[in-house]
């Protein structure tokens, strides 16, 4: 069931930008609205699919690569309509993605393993709501050149929390790494 509700919104995304691909630029219509039904519908997937998961024991492969695969997808591809379509501003788009970017290729370049985990931290959890928050307003009332001021007034702190709990995480990361070479032997220790 988690498995089909990620495949769900993975299936959504193109729907989403066609919508706002061609909704209206210049006043609200009905595509603004389906485009935010189905958005929050997608993004609702994925808080189901992993409380379905976790509680049936149900935890895959697919959900844990295809899980976070559909998440960056989805708000990627309605960050890029929105930016397309000048219904936010492109160094607001920039910012959201610039940090995922140095999430995602950082773990690897300061030695997190594939196996290890960063623990969530609250500040993650109040961006993400902050920014899904001022998406669903650019998503609705998005014009061209307009820049929608609940929606602005929300990704202000929600773009502050996401770059604080990047360098939590940062650090979390760095602090693993730190933890796991004072666990492991030298090699130069180990006897042959």
């Amino acid at each position: 069931m988690a498995n089909t509700l990620t495949t769900l919104r993975m299936a959504s995304i193109p729907f989403v930008v066609w919508l706002l691909s061609t909704a209206s630029g210049t006043g609200v219509d009905a595509r603004h609205a389906w485009a935010l039904g189905l958005f929050i519908g997608a993004a609702l997937t994925d808080f189901l699919d992993g409380q379905i998961a976790r509680r049936t024991n149900t935890i895959t492969e697919f959900g844990k690569i295809v899980d976070p695969l559909a998440d960056r997808l989805l708000v990627i591809s309605t960050l890029a309509v929105l930016m397309a379509r000048n219904f936010m501003p492109l160094w607001m788009g920039i910012l959201i993605v610039s940090r995922d970017v140095v999430m995602l290729v950082g773990a690897p370049v300061i030695g997190i393993k594939e196996r290890e985990k960063i623990a969530v931290h609250w500040t993650g959890k109040v961006a993400t709501s902050l920014l899904f928050l001022s998406l669903c307003f650019f998503i609705l009332w998005g014009r061209k050149g307009y820049l929608q001021p609940v929606g602005f007034g929300l990704f202000l702190p929600g773009i502050l929390f996401s770059y604080i709990s990047g360098l939590i995480y940062v650090y979390r990361g760095i602090m693993t790494v730190k933890h796991r070479n004072q666990a492991e032997p030298d090699s130069s220790e180990v006897a042959t």
